[in-house]
């Protein structure tokens, strides 16, 4: 624009040191020369008339263009809200069960007490869904899908026949009845159910359309795990449960449309004579690969590795665990405490690292976000312990990798019993069993520097704390001095301290907060 003025001032210059407006110097005849130049400048006038007008009402065109396309692009933000844009706003509600009920407590990034809500009654095995927007749950023997922020109910299938035939009153395979997986898009379910003498798995669309059936045996099917694409669906199966660990299981898989199933780990066996009875953990770390802790009666028996089309199976590492193993969907990695003392990060991509110890890990949790971990350490230097009062502790934080580790806790005469970051990483909730004067449990904080130790609440039995995912609040209950039974449940602000009542005063289950 700028070169378009300029070159119109030098246009207008040039009119003006024409000769037309100029005494002639020679006696030549004027009326033709001067027609010549009139006619010149008025065609050139014209000319740059023109062109100004043309570009004006271009300009003016493209600059309607542009604000046209900015509204139109902006419009979403200004329009009513889509059901994505409605459940980011609840991201700090909960699901929780008590008394056999399915509650949704609805908070704020504040830490402001909830409110609660009851979705449903006589519910059991309720699975979010991986938006976390949905819920499936069994109610009543059928099986039920929810959308949790308009509160719509769908009854999908029935689990169980009317009645058991007569030769098995009682059947062992009820107990696999419900496990339910959703596929990675949150189209359809995986369930185990039930229309004759044993259990297998089905499919449906969470419409309740496309029931499917893929097995159809005597054997027993649990923990129904989806591959990332949907084409899978991971599963253990046993021919009879016992009890704990107390029963060995295989690990199969098989297509989404029934097609092509096949074993990869049978009755618990493993390469090296390690053993898995059942596998815990088990998930898809790719199309290809499954991983999973192998649970023993003597404890964890290494975290391993295995193709599902050739077969293979290696460690992650075959060491033998102490406690369970947590895993880190933000680091692609387990904890996993060693039977003897260190503890070990175990990576899906087998880099692995040890943090050494000066003795048994008994416990360790991941930060939130995944930037930290906690473990508690066994400090017992007069062993052996023959009481469970005798046991000390200490207590860690480090980075995520292992560096850097604080010693929070030092030489506590008390069982640590269960710990947990706040949201922001600045404090860690923890819990101690004491046994003098009395045996009771107490409610502690303290900054993640190890300063600023302070008492919250003490209880016969105190359960708990479990923290929020944002705005530094927990949950914890303890026994009420009333009843047997009888619990009072408490939101606690981690910032200053205060605590509130909710829930009633039934148990509840670990609240499963919807924030990711």
């Amino acid at each position: 624009m700028e070169n378009q003025i300029n070159v119109g001032d030098q246009n207008t210059l040039q009119i003006g040191q024409n000769p037309v407006n100029q005494q002639p110097i020679t006696p030549v005849p004027e009326k033709q020369k001067i027609n010549y130049w009139m006619v010149a400048t008025v065609v050139l006038i014209l000319v740059l008339v023109s062109g100004g007008l043309f570009y004006f009402f271009s300009t003016k065109k493209e600059a309607t263009q542009s604000s046209t396309q900015k509204l139109s692009q902006s419009q979403p933000t200004i329009s009513t809200p889509t059901h994505d844009t409605k459940n980011s706003t609840r991201i700090y509600d909960f699901l929780y069960t008590q008394n056999n009920q399915l509650w949704l407590g609805k908070a704020d990034v504040n830490g402001t007490k909830p409110v609660v809500q009851k979705l449903t009654d006589h519910t059991v095995d309720y699975v979010l869904s991986n938006s976390r927007t949905k819920v499936a749950y069994v109610s009543n023997g059928y099986l039920k899908m929810r959308t949790i922020f308009n509160n719509e109910e769908i009854t999908l299938q029935k689990l169980v026949p009317d009645s058991y035939p007569q030769e098995i009153p009682e059947p062992e395979y009820i107990r696999a009845i419900g496990n339910i997986a959703w596929s990675s898009d949150d189209t359809k379910l995986a369930f185990v159910g039930s229309n004759d003498s044993q259990a297998d798995i089905y499919t449906i669309d969470i419409d309740g359309k496309n029931l499917k059936r893929l097995t159809n045996d005597k054997l027993n099917e649990f923990s129904l795990v989806w591959s990332p694409e949907n084409k899978k669906i991971a599963f253990q199966i046993t021919e009879g449960f016992g009890t704990g660990a107390g029963f060995s299981s295989s690990i199969a898989v098989i297509d989404s449309d029934g097609d092509n199933y096949s074993q990869i780990a049978i009755n618990g066996k493993l390469p090296g004579n390690h053993r898995f009875g059942p596998a815990e953990n088990l998930r898809w770390i790719n199309s290809n690969d499954v991983v999973f802790l192998a649970w023993t009666v003597g404890g964890p028996d290494g975290i391993w590795k295995a193709d599902v089309n050739t077969k293979q199976i290696m460690p992650l590492t075959d060491k033998h665990g102490w406690s369970n193993s947590v895993w880190s969907e933000k680091n692609n990695s387990f904890l996993y405490p060693l039977t003897e003392k260190n503890l070990l990060i175990v990576n899906i991509n087998g880099e692995n690292k040890i943090i050494e110890t000066s003795d048994r890990v008994s416990r360790a949790i991941w930060s939130y976000d995944g930037s930290k971990i906690a473990f508690s350490v066994e400090n017992n230097p007069n062993k052996p312990v023959t009481y469970p009062e005798q046991l000390v502790y200490d207590l860690f934080i480090a980075n995520s990798d292992g560096s850097s580790p604080v010693k929070v806790i030092s030489n506590a005469k008390f069982i640590l019993e269960n710990f947990s970051f706040s949201s922001d990483n600045k404090m860690i909730l923890y819990t101690k069993r004491l046994f003098e004067p009395d045996m009771h449990t107490e409610l502690w904080i303290i900054n993640s520097d190890g300063s600023n130790d302070r008492q919250i609440d003490s209880a016969s039995e105190l359960y708990g704390p479990y923290t929020t995912p944002y705005g530094n609040s927990a949950i914890y209950s303890k026994i009420s001095p009333t009843g047997e039974y009888q619990y009072i449940h408490y939101w606690l602000n981690l910032n200053t301290l205060s605590k509130e009542s909710i829930f009633g005063n039934k148990g509840i289950s670990s609240p499963e907060f919807l924030a990711k």
